[in-house]
């Protein structure tokens, strides 16, 4: 496709829009810029779940309140709004709404619907399938739930379904990569209702409520977003809340007559507000949680409103009128001011001096890292789909959903009752095991050696692999290890799986070369987690090398009945390592005290894992007895297994050939004897000399310097110096000096910090005896057969000298691994090695050229028809390599490529359809923060594009067959 063909058609799909100018901007009330206008925004704020689970909050049950159900506010808002065109709402979660939308049978209805929806009364802000956290999400997730709410808004809509404005009010702190992701899903604002309540004065102070957030160092104006921070975080003002639930009213009945007192304070209340503000426009939020139920009260006290307030506007200059964000926002654009600028995030979040949102970065560890596997295996599920050229995407769409469910900010946080976050779990457990089936399926096809030959094997995941917990690979003579590989470049991973005896052989099948195999003994405290059944003794570790990109390779794995000799070693060999790294252990505490690997060294002072009790603000060792280590070693894997309590303990190792330590920690059941609850930290302490700085990622994206005790925007003062000085870490965390770096992925979302120099620290795990007052009423004592959850999980550590750009490129490279794990799939058989090798296909690689190592394949997943969404994103930031790469969409896939339409982040509108709103910054403009180029492309040039640092591009790419 040429350029000149992809303008004339961006040109008619603009005049299709235009011809229907009852929606978005051109909904909006005129506004009068000589007079202050109030715009009244009627909303709801409705969680997909907290204290009640999805369908309790849907459908009105296990509530001392009966009638509260988002389906009676929906309906509700639906009839009032057929009563005077003049009213308006806004919806946020598509979760809901599409819950509503799919189980309703009226169509007469649902025309209502569009047409109130077409006629701009209806506006669709925010649109994600829920309104996600910011702290603990991973940018994948963020992005695919923004996809999958508008996908469903557009399919129903069209183009009036297309939000316009970000919405993020409850939320507990704000990402700049969020501002960033918004601005390339291609908002034109972003408005929000939680910040530090000494940051909010500030901003009040000095009239920077309103501002332009630059949300990326690399994109230019292409990351930066209008961001406004509400006055009243989402509520009505006092006096104004007009809800079924609240006392107040307005009325000009004779006998029952308010109304001049309250005008009175309305006007009071409004240049109050006003003087806080930049422009002459303010908005009232006519909303709150789960509001509207009887939305006829709310809409005949703001029609009262309204008209008394503009009855007199010509004495109090001030109006007021039924509005939305997006009207709101276009009448600050209008208002043609300067605004302030921002170029770091919200965090952390404090609403008192003494109570800082900074736990919920850790809060339910195996909830967050249960969402890490799902994204894994979403994007696998959706990768299947499309090289087997699927068209039943049911299954997938389930999966889509819970992910969008869990991205929400009482789900992932942890902040949910427990019978909430065991729903939360069991949504997502579903959705993965139906996609499980259809992977299954879809292994099968693409192993078959001819098209028409059938192919019967059943392929399974062993979910608690994790904690050493298959039953094929414990049970099974024989079996097949199919790994599939998400990402599209070629890597390596050591497999570790769980088995009875050391009694095994391993063969490449692609090869048929017989692999080098290690055993380990599992842990006694793995053993003892009582969540799983399996029996196994000892981990079997092979490498699985050269995986294919986006694709799989099979090995054959059979038991031979000779029993393998295990090496015993003195635990006085106190260094582990290979030819890159080493790391040492101290004589008496038996913890690490030194690293070294190839052009670096350095002594370490004793890590491990603390607690910090609440109250407290020095950590303490989880026991004073000394700690319990065992050594093994050999040609695969040197790992140290070290016990600090009973429920304390952790594996150092490194792997052949690897660069980096890497640490897998088991804590749990943690006491609470005493009263007293626990929060589990894993501490490393070095000769650094850090000055109180260091960096963590923001969203698994680009990286902050955070500096302690220090707010970028105010001046701060700290009463909280540890809770304080947390950050959430998505993926990484580290620290430089002049000489060396240091730096630490995780396998979750986690909360961090730099509490004294040269060391970092990440909590791992929390258990409590105490609620902290904020709604939940639920102490965070989680359980699980019993007894207090056991949570898993890996770190890996990286070292090297500062000058070099090893460990930014490198800590990149991993993190991607980590994310986008290649994934394990069983199956029993009879066969011999070379009986399956020819009778199946044992490698295979769904697209034709593997992508450089800086650019990762971020979506490939079926859209309609036999189109494919595919995103490709420029991985690393400018300073780890400043150089745009070229990607031929032709060499990319199998199939020949018909047609590519580019899209914004979001897929929901075409990047030539897009003319966002220009801001003009104080004390300078932002033409000089011009975003990087979108090159031209077409079949001429075998649809080649150009990919800047951390520049994300989305399509729709059409193919002439409907498998890759």
């Amino acid at each position: 496709m040429k350029w000149k063909q992809l303008l004339i058609f961006c040109l008619s799909t603009l005049h299709f829009v235009a011809s229907d100018p009852h929606c978005g901007y051109e909904a909006c009330p005129k506004i009068d810029k000589e007079v202050l206008t109030v715009h009244l925004v009627p909303h709801t704020h409705d969680d997909v779940g907290w204290v009640k689970t999805v369908d309790e909050y849907f459908f009105g049950t296990k509530d001392q309140r009966p009638s509260l159900s988002v389906k009676t506010i929906l309906e509700s808002v639906i009839e009032q709004l057929q009563i005077d065109p003049g009213r308006k709402f806004i919806w946020v979660e598509t979760a809901f709404f599409w819950k509503w939308w799919s189980s309703q049978q009226n169509d007469t209805l649902k025309d209502v619907v569009k047409k109130l929806v077409s006629g701009g009364q209806l506006e669709f802000t925010g649109g994600a399938w829920s309104m996600n956290d910011e702290a603990v999400t991973h940018y994948q997730s963020t992005i695919d739930q923004f996809t999958w709410g508008f996908r469903r808004l557009s399919d129903i809509f069209g183009d009036c379904g297309r939000p316009h404005v970000g919405w993020q009010i409850d939320p507990f702190g704000h990402s700049r990569e969020t501002a960033s992701l918004m601005a390339q899903i291609g908002f034109d604002g972003l408005f929000f209702g939680r910040l530090d309540k000494d940051d909010k004065k500030n901003r009040m102070d000095h009239k920077s409520m309103e501002m332009i957030w630059r949300g990326s160092n690399n994109l230019g104006e292409d990351g930066d977003l209008f961001t406004g921070v509400l006055y009243n975080q989402y509520s009505p003002p006092r006096g104004f809340c007009f809800d079924v639930w609240c006392s107040d009213y307005i009325s000009d009945e004779p006998g029952n007559s308010n109304f001049k007192e309250k005008i009175a304070s309305f006007v009071q209340l409004a240049k109050e507000q006003s003087d806080k503000y930049l422009s002459k426009n303010i908005m009232w939020t006519m909303g709150m949680d789960f509001h509207y139920m009887i939305a006829g009260k709310w809409y005949n006290n703001m029609d009262t409103l309204i008209k008394h307030v503009n009855s007199i506007s010509n004495e109090t200059g001030i109006v007021a009128v039924y509005s939305t964000p997006s009207c709101y926002l276009q009448a600050l654009h209008n208002s043609s001011l300067a605004w302030p600028t921002k170029d770091d995030d919200f965090f952390p979040y404090a609403s008192e001096p003494d109570a800082y949102w900074t736990g919920f970065f850790t809060s339910r560890p195996n909830l967050k890292r249960f969402e890490r596997t799902g994204n894994n295996l979403l994007q696998v599920c959706k990768q299947l789909h499309v090289l087997a050229g699927s068209t039943e995407t049911d299954g997938l769409n389930s999966l889509r959903e819970a992910m969008g469910v869990v991205q929400h900010h009482d789900a992932i946080t942890g902040t949910e009752k427990q019978h909430v976050a065991e729903d939360y779990a069991a949504i997502l457990n579903k959705a993965l095991v139906q996609c499980d089936s259809l992977t299954s399926e879809f292994l099968n096809k693409l192993s078959r050696k001819r098209e028409k030959e059938p192919s019967l094997v059943l392929f399974e995941r062993c979910p608690l692999l994790n904690m050493s917990d298959c039953a094929v690979s414990e049970n099974e003579t024989t079996f097949v290890v199919k790994i599939f590989n998400p990402l599209a470049r070629r890597v390596s991973k050591f497999v570790r799986l769980p088995v009875t005896g050391p009694e095994h052989s391993v063969i490449d099948l692609s090869s048929g070369k017989k692999l080098d195999i290690q055993y380990v003994p599992i842990m006694d405290e793995v053993k003892k987690i009582p969540v799983g059944k399996g029996k196994a003794l000892f981990e079997l570790v092979f490498e699985a090398s050269e995986l294919p990109p986006v694709g799989f390779k099979s090995f054959h794995v059979t038991k031979t009945g000779r029993q393998e000799l295990l090496r015993k070693l003195n635990n006085s060999e106190r260094e582990i390592g290979n030819e890159f790294v080493k790391v040492s252990f101290d004589d008496r505490s038996n913890l690490i005290s030194g690293y070294d690997d190839a052009g670096f060294q350095g002594t370490r002072q004793a890590s491990g894992a603390y607690i910090f009790r609440p109250g407290k603000n020095q950590p303490f060792k989880v026991s004073n007895e000394p700690t319990k280590i065992s050594i093994h070693k050999g040609p695969l894997v040197q790992e140290v297994h070290q016990t600090f309590s009973p429920w304390a303990s952790q594996v150092v190792r490194v792997y052949r050939g690897q660069k980096h330590v890497e640490i897998d920690w088991l804590v749990g059941p943690i006491p609470t004897d005493g009263g007293f609850g626990k929060e589990v930290i894993s501490k490393i302490s070095t000769n650094l000399k850090t000055n109180g700085e260091f960096t963590t990622d923001s969203n698994s994206r680009e990286y902050l310097r955070r500096r302690r005790n220090v707010r970028e925007t105010w001046t701060a003062n700290i009463k909280e110096p540890v809770a304080g000085n947390y950050y959430p870490v998505t993926s990484a965390i580290s620290m430089q000096d002049e000489i060396s770096t240091v730096a630490i992925l995780t396998d979750r979302a986690q909360g961090g910090a730099s509490i004294e120099d040269g060391s970092l620290e990440l909590m791992l795990h929390r258990r409590l005896v105490e609620d902290d007052g904020f709604g939940v009423e639920k102490v965070l004592d989680e359980q699980q057969m019993g007894v207090g959850m056991v949570a898993r999980g890996r770190h890996i550590l990286l070292f090297a000298p500062v000058d070099s750009n090893v460990t930014a490129r490198q800590r990149d490279l991993v993190q991607r691994e980590m994310v986008l794990e290649p994934t394990l799939y069983f199956a029993p058989t009879n066969l011999t090695a070379q009986e399956w090798a020819e009778k199946y296909q044992v490698e295979f690689s769904g697209i034709k050229t593997a992508l450089p190592e800086n650019v990762n394949l971020l979506t490939m997943e079926p859209w309609r028809g036999n189109s494919v969404l595919l995103r490709l994103e420029n991985a690393f930031e400018k300073k780890e390599d400043q150089f745009p790469v070229k990607v031929s969409l032709t060499d990319l896939f199998e199939a020949e490529v018909a047609s590519v339409d580019e899209m914004m982040l979001g897929a929901n509108q075409k990047v030539c359809d897009s003319q966002r709103f220009k801001w003009q910054a104080q004390f300078g403009g932002i033409r000089d923060r011009e975003g990087p180029a979108r090159n031209t492309f077409g079949s001429s040039n075998n649809f080649e594009i150009v990919l800047y640092p951390m520049q994300i591009r989305t399509f729709v790419v059409s193919l002439k067959t409907t498998s890759v």
